[in-house]
């Protein structure tokens, strides 16, 4: 609306409010009881600024010379004086109190509104009440004037200005409040309507028969104005209030209905001040009961939308994805887990803060691509989920191909640089014999995983026969029981002899004479876990170096607490993962717990697995070089794993290779895995590092491998690993050597 024609509303508005009070209390020099022009005035200045104070003053001087004539002019000024100078002061007042939002209801917001009307009041009622005495209009004593104006004024202001807000605010933002939040159904109010009309009639119809009560009677439609209170939208509570004030105030002051009107200052007060109390108490009980519902719907919001996005987060996603699944009736239809790829780079190379821009935009346009009976939620940093209504697989999979698109499609600008980013999708069908909500985020999140490893950028559908979803399932299973068994002390501690085998071999003349091999175990609920596949799910869900961290503490906390154990021990051999190779974090942890073991450094040997060390040859020396700085010593694991090339091998200053297993099962029946072997332990003797054989299951083996020049056994044919209580509670046999 223009401002010309918003203007023209104001003054109507204005007049309409001076019309009523002007047709029902007669007498050119009363001092009316109520005036709700002064709430229109107030409200404007509130609404639309003070800058349009010209409008009070036009609609006052319009109304005296239409329908509202005075018999001296120039109180005319005095009385657009009274009105305008009252509603500026009220303004600066409401300002002073520290400009709040007068268009959001809070019971702070109603205590400021009625300073500025007091001040309002206070300000019109002087000036006007000078001008009455100026232009000789007093029919009564100045200060009893002076009061009724003040009161008139109040009560106007009080019955009015909220629901002059309130009304203004509905009309400008086509609803009230926050969203979501909830009230009573439009079959409530029609029955609290009906009782209110009610309610009136029997006020009315008690008070002419019984005069003397009726001022009492008129709090019949309070109790009625409270259940609005607490249970409509707040303008409802104002307008009403409002109409039930102005109408019993008139009838008041015209003597209608039973009552009397007020012929002393003192009667005056008492009605004005009841009819005050009458219209602020529901107006209280609106604001409070608005403000704990506003404040209950943020808690809500804070547990359900996510902050950064503004979409359901994980746990409203489960609660919809449960509902879907109770619906039995629902047809076919999908859950979309969507990943972006490599986000990770974006956070390390632009911020996190940039990488929270991509996110939002990326949320953005999923969201305008949200079709119908979709529901898409954040679930994790850089993860989405989707719920596809009405979708057999294959329309699923078209879908969601189509949002790869849209997402590879976009451009993101960073300064002077574009990203761009794509996404993964894993996809699994909701049928009527769905599993579990958890089954079936586990199978979307696998079905995920897989399209990432296929290179990423494209869809993934779940299928029951799938091998790759099945051990990516499995694996994340096992991640889960690793979680459980670090977090409650479920690994336990083995270990394994590795003996010297060449002939004219010897133990060193020393106590040390134990060379072990620390090895996992894990107990679940259902027994042990296969050592193999919980560090394989480690090493595949960044839980390797809390792993590798975890035995390290736990070998050397039982060597600290078993110090006759600890005097026999010359070598404990520990694994180390690829990823505690490229953390520093290992370095310093093995660092200072090396200062509080009775170890010395020298009897521990990490045992790194031969393809992690070429993976980052330079990162590996590197890491190599602090710890033996330290006096560790090193085995290169799996030692010919990678047989394309031995050039790193002189810049890899470990102590031992371990030949792996493979090949050393095969010596009796393979001339190529003897070949090998002799070929490794002759690498070994000509670059002065031992060899150690890994898997030597019989006698056999054993004998074979010396002859080869092997220095070192261990497997099945020397023992079995054990719990290293057990270990050291034995004689130590007298195959037992040191390396």
């Amino acid at each position: 609306m223009s401002v010309g024609l918003r203007a023209i509303a104001w003054i109507f508005a204005y007049l309409l409010a001076s019309a009523l009070v002007t047709y029902f209390f007669e007498g050119d020099s009363d001092v009316v009881l109520i005036w709700p022009p002064a709430a229109v005035a107030f409200s404007l200045l509130l609404i639309e600024g003070p800058r349009w104070w010209p409008v009070i003053a036009l609609s006052v001087t319009v109304m005296h010379l239409t329908w509202s004539p005075v018999p001296v002019q120039q109180f005319i000024a005095f009385s657009a004086a009274a009105n305008t100078l009252g509603a500026l002061g009220g303004y600066a007042t409401v300002k002073l109190l520290g400009d709040v939002e007068v268009r959001v209801l809070k019971v702070r917001t109603g205590f400021v509104l009625v300073a500025g009307a007091a001040v309002l009041a206070a300000v019109s009622a002087a000036v006007g009440v000078l001008g009455l005495w100026h232009s000789s209009m007093l029919g009564s004593g100045f200060w009893e004037a002076l009061a009724k104006w003040f009161m008139g004024d109040m009560l106007g202001l009080l019955a009015l200005t909220p629901a002059i807000i309130m009304v203004y605010r509905v009309k400008q933002r086509g609803y009230w409040g926050e969203r979501g939040l909830s009230f009573a159904s439009a079959r409530e109010k029609l029955l609290w309507a009906l009782a209110m009309l009610g309610a009136l009639a029997l006020m009315l119809t008690l008070a002419q028969d019984s005069r003397a009560y009726a001022l009492g009677l008129s709090s019949l439609p309070l109790a009625l104005l409270l259940w609005s209170a607490l249970r409509f939208e707040p303008p409802i509570t104002a307008i009403a209030t409002s109409a039930l004030v102005l109408c019993s105030t008139i009838l008041a002051g015209r003597g209608f209905a039973g009552y009397v009107p007020p012929s002393t200052l003192l009667e005056s007060t008492v009605l004005l001040v009841f009819m005050s109390l009458f219209a602020v108490i529901p107006l209280v009980v609106a604001a409070t009961t608005f403000e704990t519902r506003v404040a209950a719907m943020a808690l809500f919001r804070r547990a359900t939308v996510d902050r950064l996005t503004r979409l359901p987060n994980r746990a409203a996603f489960e609660v919809e994805a449960q509902r879907w699944l109770a619906d039995r009736r629902r047809r076919p239809a999908a859950l979309a887990y969507v990943d972006l790829d490599q986000f990770k780079i974006i956070n390390d190379s632009f911020s996190h803060a940039e990488g929270d821009a991509l996110v939002q935009q990326i949320a953005a346009l999923l969201k305008a691509n949200l079709g119908s009976g979709e529901y898409l939620a954040r679930i994790g940093g850089d993860e989405f989920a989707l719920l596809l209504d009405q979708l057999d697989p294959e329309a699923a999979v078209r879908r969601c191909q189509a949002i790869c698109r849209s997402i590879s499609d976009y451009r993101h600008a960073v300064g002077k640089r574009v990203l761009t980013v794509t996404a993964s999708v894993g996809l699994t069908p909701i049928l009527a014999d769905a599993h579990s909500y958890a089954d079936l985020l586990s199978r979307a999140d696998a079905a995920c995983f897989t399209a990432k490893e296929l290179g990423g950028n494209r869809v993934q559908l779940s299928d029951a026969q799938d091998q790759a979803l099945a051990q990516r399932t499995t694996a994340m299973d096992w991640a889960v029981k690793l979680k459980e068994a670090l977090e409650y002390d479920r690994i336990a501690l083995h270990c394994q002899s590795i003996v010297p085998i060449r002939t004219g071999q010897t133990a060193a003349a020393t106590t040390r004479s134990v060379h072990i091999e620390i090895l996992l175990r894990m107990h679940g609920e259902d027994g042990d876990l296969m050592p193999g596949q919980v560090v394989h799910a480690a090493e595949r869900f960044g839980l390797a170096t809390r792993l590798d961290q975890h035995m390290i503490s736990r070998c050397l906390d039982w060597f600290a607490s078993n110090p006759d154990a600890a005097a026999r021990v010359a070598t404990v051999s520990i694994n180390l993962s690829a990823h505690s190779l490229s953390s520093n974090e290992t370095i310093d942890f093995i660092r200072s717990r090396l200062e509080r073991s009775p170890l010395p450094p020298g009897s521990l040997c990490f045992e790194i697995t031969e393809t992690s060390a070429i993976s980052d040859l330079d990162r590996a020396q590197q890491f190599i070089s602090q710890l033996r700085a330290l006096g560790c010593r090193f085995a290169l694991d799996d030692f010919g794993t990678g047989f394309c090339s031995f050039a790193y091998l002189s810049r890899l200053e470990v102590d031992y290779y371990k030949i792996d297993g493979s090949f050393v099962r095969e010596v009796e029946n393979s001339p190529l895995a003897l070949s090998i072997v002799r070929s490794m332990a002759e690498i070994g003797r000509s670059l002065g590092k031992q060899t150690v054989a890994e898997y030597v299951e019989t006698e056999a083996i054993r004998k074979r491998i010396a002859l080869l020049g092997v220095d070192y056994a261990q497997g099945f044919a020397i023992d079995r690993p054990q719990p290293l209580a057990s270990y050291f509670e034995q004689p130590q046999p007298s195959k037992r050597g040191v390396a």
